[in-house]
């Protein structure tokens, strides 16, 4: 049992193989998409799945965005494409740790040395009261261990793929096999 193909189908076939063993083309529209979904995401402040972000206390304290304060990570973010795959990266290195999210302490702890320094603390006069001056002391070199990240860091997921995006990137790639645009 078997199929005879000929004609214009067997040349339409041909050219569609042709177009799936090179991708390069879509690939590109969708890294380029993907990037900026991601720029999206953070100038929105949500996740990729439309999870709104909790304001930072920067961003609170200064009137700007979650995540936009130098544009260092924003800027940062670049597509490449190949024949058989769409990707965005960043060489930022606090960027996964952003998107994923991190507690107290997940990396670890960290020794470093405090160097001598000068404190100013409270003074109290002989009848109890707190004395309008404070006294000068001096503080040693000492070592100190502390957790890495110090404190709970939350998952701002700005990285991803959602299910619109799936369906968008599938589209872009069938339009593109089938039809060649």
């Amino acid at each position: 049992m078997g199929i005879k193909v000929s004609g214009t189908a067997s040349k339409k076939l041909k050219e569609i193989l042709k177009r799936c063993k090179n991708l390069k083309e879509p690939m590109t529209r969708i890294s380029v998409d993907m990037k900026n979904e991601i720029r999206g995401n953070i100038d929105r402040e949500h996740s990729f799945d439309g999870v709104k972000w909790k304001k930072s206390k920067r961003a609170k304290e200064q009137g700007g965005k979650t995540l936009k304060d130098t544009g260092r990570l924003y800027n940062s973010f670049r597509n490449t494409a190949g024949r058989n795959y769409a990707r965005v990266g960043t060489n930022v290195i606090y960027a996964r740790t952003l998107n994923q999210g991190a507690d107290k302490g997940e990396f670890g702890e960290v020794s470093f040395t405090v160097r001598q320094h000068t404190r100013r603390v409270k003074r109290y006069k002989k009848n109890g009261e707190l004395a309008k001056t404070k006294r000068k002391i001096t503080v040693r070199s000492h070592s100190r261990t502390a957790k890495v990240p110090w404190g709970d860091i939350p998952k701002y997921r700005y990285m991803g793929i959602n299910q619109e995006m799936k369906r968008k990137y599938i589209a872009i790639l069938t339009k593109y096999i089938i039809k060649g645009r």
